[in-house]
């Protein structure tokens, strides 16, 4: 199974996605849209875009003395 973008419809009456990996977990979600349209339009603009993101790792912990 491929990763596929699920549209939704959450309790407030909004339209959302959920990015599902090929094992069935969600890995990303979006924020809620007025607009099915604009849903819709959010996971084109993450399609399109996916490859050229850019990863910052701030994972490392700082030691702060205070």
């Amino acid at each position: 199974m491929r990763m596929k973008f699920e549209i939704k419809l959450n309790d407030a009456g909004e339209f959302f996605w959920h990015l599902v990996a090929s094992n069935g977990n969600i890995i990303c979600w979006s924020e809620g849209y007025a607009r099915k349209a604009d849903a819709l339009h959010s996971v084109e603009i993450v399609k399109n875009n996916a490859m050229e993101v850019e990863v910052v790792d701030r994972s490392r912990l700082v030691k702060r003395e205070f």
